[in-house]
């Protein structure tokens, strides 16, 4: 796979999961997940998780800006942030760094990067209230 490939698809993971729409990515069987709020994750919580930040941002989808894409080997680094108003009236802004590992042309691991603070103290209420 190139460069220029995994770039794409790291880009549509990226915006996918701000769009609730995760699935429709090439995953590796054993995929699996790190973010700084959780730590590791079984991919298909990972998967769960991020469907569910849509539902707490009013417009229905978080929208991730991709800063820069950078790739090598079998790695792509992807710089974002992330602006919206929430449900409950919160303005949410969060700085992301994402790196997205691939083996065999799909997605086999992710590193989720943020301000956990900003995540845990306005995110987490209203994920908490939908379960």
């Amino acid at each position: 796979m190139t460069l220029e490939t995994q770039k794409k698809i790291a880009k549509k993971l990226i915006e996918s999961i701000g769009e609730g729409t995760i699935d429709e990515n090439p995953f590796h069987d054993d995929f699996a997940a790190w973010t700084s709020s959780s730590g590791n994750i079984p991919g298909q919580e990972y998967r769960r998780r991020a469907k569910l930040v849509k539902d707490c941002v009013k417009q229905g989808k978080l929208p991730i800006e991709i800063i820069g894409l950078t790739a090598e080997g079998e790695r792509v680094a992807v710089q974002a942030t992330a602006d919206a108003e929430l449900t409950d009236g919160n303005l949410y802004h969060n700085d992301y760094h994402f790196l997205v590992i691939f083996r065999d042309g799909k997605i086999s691991y992710l590193y989720e990067y943020m301000n956990t603070k900003v995540a845990l103290e306005l995110l987490l209420p209203l994920i908490r209230a939908m379960n």
